[in-house]
């Protein structure tokens, strides 16, 4: 399983715990259609200051046997 994060050190301990399992669920998924995937998730985090904040996720996906 190849699952590489950046920016996942912008995330507190549950958000980081939250985004970790669903992404080790979908993988299975991910995996039955293309071989040996390699997913790279972005991670972004808005507006820090306030209560809540905005988060980016942006996910590559990269197939190399294909």
């Amino acid at each position: 399983m190849e699952i590489k994060y950046v920016g996942i050190r912008n995330l507190d301990e549950f958000e980081n715990s939250k985004l970790k399992s669903i992404a080790e669920r979908s993988y299975p998924k991910i995996e039955r259609l293309i071989k040996d995937p390699v997913i790279q998730i972005a991670i972004k985090k808005h507006n820090e200051a306030g209560k809540r904040s905005k988060i980016s996720l942006h996910a590559r996906l990269a197939a190399p046997n294909l």
